[in-house]
């Protein structure tokens, strides 16, 4: 394929009948339909962090959308302060496209534009196993930080806690879930800033409630066969036992999947209590320098992923 016959545009350049093209794409690369144009739409209005692009596409002659990626702007403490980062999600590309270039040329577009406005640095989720890795490496990007996992299959009949109960998440609870992650991530690096109003959207959160107050509250999903959370954090006189007990109640019978933070943080109570852990995983998160000022500088280290203070929970994915 020649590169030159494809035009680069942005969100806003694309019309209404690009929006079939686009979910089609991301079927195809993610197995789901992500963030409709309408959607985009309603959280650009919501003041949604996206880049002032939203995305970028690469389309040909015909008006396919043959690849795209997507930008948001985050904020990142580092040991150098906070940082607005340019963070690169929903990359995809045309099977019949593939191994022609167009990821690296939308992507080498999105960090000129980027350094253009003055962002230092740039993150992005991949997998290690995926071919995708390379291509990153050779932008600059490096491997920064894995999530570390904990398994174990609950028995069907768990001890009930007297006095505490866990629930879905309401409207009434968002404020306390936004201070119990402000104060007990206080300090810390990463992605402990979170926007204004972060918690629209009440599922899939959840809270442990004692004596009818939210002390704790969690993020995970439940499928027939196991539960899945990988965000957890609680005021600062809560056991962590009891969490771990209120998640297994909810899991009885199936497996519990734990990853993020919590799980690097309570290695040793989670052996205890019969996990299998492994810090190691193909899921892996990259970060780039994109001007001077963080060039030759070790990027797990200026951004704190090489301390167990570092905030990088489920949420925090893009």
């Amino acid at each position: 394929m020649n590169t030159t016959l494809i035009k680069i545009r942005s969100f806003d350049e694309l019309s209404s009948d690009f929006e079939v093209k686009d979910a089609i794409l991301t079927q195809v690369a993610f197995n789901e339909i992500g963030q409709d144009f309408g959607d985009i739409a309603r959280l650009r209005r919501k003041k949604f962090p996206f880049s002032d692009y939203v995305a970028l596409y690469a389309v040909d002659g015909d008006s396919n959308i043959l690849s795209r990626v997507e930008v948001s702007h985050l904020q990142v403490n580092t040991r150098k302060g906070i940082e607005t980062a340019a963070c690169i999600g929903g990359v995809a590309t045309r099977p019949d496209s593939s191994r022609q270039g167009l990821a690296r040329l939308l992507l080498e577009e999105v960090l000129k534009r980027e350094r253009a406005s003055g962002i230092n640095l740039s993150f992005l989720w991949t997998r290690k196993s995926w071919i995708a890795h390379k291509l990153y490496e050779s932008l600059g990007y490096e491997d920064i930080y894995e999530s570390p996992r904990a398994v174990r299959r609950i028995p069907n009949s768990v001890d009930t806690l007297r006095g505490w109960r866990i629930r879905p998440c309401k409207k009434t609870d968002v404020k306390a879930i936004e201070d119990m992650h402000q104060t007990m991530t206080k300090g810390d690096f990463g992605f402990a800033p979170r926007r204004k109003n972060w918690l629209t959207k009440t599922r899939p959160w959840h809270v442990l409630l004692r004596r009818n107050l939210p002390i704790a509250y969690m993020k995970y999903t439940i499928s027939q066969k196991y539960v899945t959370c990988g965000e957890i954090l609680s005021k600062p006189s809560v056991s962590y036992g009891a969490i771990l007990n209120a998640l297994e109640i909810v899991s009885h019978g199936k497996w519990l999947v734990l990853f993020g933070p919590f799980v690097s943080s309570h290695t040793k109570v989670l052996v205890s209590r019969g996990y299998a852990t492994l810090n190691d995983s193909w899921t892996v998160l990259m970060a780039a320098p994109l001007t001077r000022l963080f060039n030759s500088v070790n990027m797990k280290h200026l951004v704190g992923a090489d301390t167990d203070h570092f905030a990088c929970f489920d949420s925090d994915g893009f």
